[in-house]
């Protein structure tokens, strides 16, 4: 890693951890900003040392969790009038909002829940919790138990990943080997079927 991406991207630079944090807020406000990314990012300089799980973890759940109350509030207090400008208007397709509205009706603040694990589509949902008059104790409660999943896990999964590479490697290496059999015996079953249905043509 360059020097100078060091001495910026590391949890020693007293601005790390306040940047880490306004780089996930905007991320909830239709900015094209991807948290998972942020996230992702965050916990590969956790898995080097320049960062700490203890204070990345909490942070990105304050950050991303505000960020959702501001579109619920946004979407409590406007409506579907803000829907049309820019940046939102981007994200809030008509069928977009047709779709989680109905999922609302269906299940109810659970989809709140499940939003949670929907890249690129949450803030429409944490928007349309607030225009349907979802209560926001309940819709925050909701949205907490999802986030303790999916930012804890996103964060980890790099030193998951990074230190099991030969585990990964292995276990590819010998799904390779089961693909290439499973072609073979595809591969087998159609010559067979070919020179069955050949034989009976035949006859």
């Amino acid at each position: 890693m360059p020097a100078w991406i060091e001495i910026y991207f590391n949890g020693a630079n007293p601005m790390f951890y306040p940047m880490f944090g306004l780089a996930l807020l905007p991320a909830g406000l239709c900015v094209p900003i991807s948290a998972d990314l942020v996230l992702l990012t965050a916990g590969y300089l956790a898995f080097h040392g320049q960062a700490e799980y203890g204070m990345l973890i909490p942070i990105a759940a304050f950050a991303i969790l505000l960020g959702d109350t501001i579109m619920f509030w946004i979407g409590r207090r406007y409506g579907k009038k803000v829907i049309g400008l820019w940046p939102f208007r981007k994200a809030f397709t008509p069928e977009r909002i047709a779709r989680t509205e109905s999922s609302f009706n269906e299940q109810g603040y659970r989809v709140v829940f499940l939003a949670r694990f929907m890249p690129g589509i949450r803030t429409v949902f944490m928007f349309s919790a607030g225009t349907l008059g979802l209560r926001y104790l309940k819709f925050i409660a909701y949205n907490f138990a999802g986030a303790l999943i999916v930012i804890p896990g996103t964060i980890l999964s790099v030193k998951w990943v990074a230190g099991n590479l030969e585990l990964i490697r292995s276990k590819l290496e010998r799904g390779q080997w089961f693909f290439m059999a499973g072609l073979l015996v595809i591969a087998l079953a159609f010559f067979a079927w070919k020179k069955t249905k050949a034989s009976s043509e035949i006859r």
